[in-house]
């Protein structure tokens, strides 16, 4: 009996490409990875290294979501139409 399972293909994603995926800068990952917070990479080689696609897109999902992802938030975490008081 012949079983083939269609599963999608592994793909490997650079620096670059995670950085952009998950809005993190280079350092941050670093840090992250350190912290056991962000998936680990792969070695594809003596100095170099990927995450599995499926690894970033999983860590992506697990994060959590804002309340309300439509009211834009300043870094004091206070809503950016609201007047200022005195």
């Amino acid at each position: 009996m012949n079983d083939i399972v269609h599963s999608r293909p592994r793909v490997i994603l650079r620096l670059k490409q995670v950085v952009a995926r998950t809005g993190l800068s280079r350092s941050t990952i670093y840090v992250r990875l350190q912290a056991g917070e962000f998936p680990a990479p792969i070695a594809l080689g003596v100095r170099a290294v990927g995450w599995l696609e499926s690894d970033i897109e999983a860590w992506i999902a697990a994060r959590p979501r804002p309340a309300c992802p439509h009211i834009p938030f300043t870094r004091a975490g206070t809503r950016k139409d609201r007047p200022r008081q005195p």
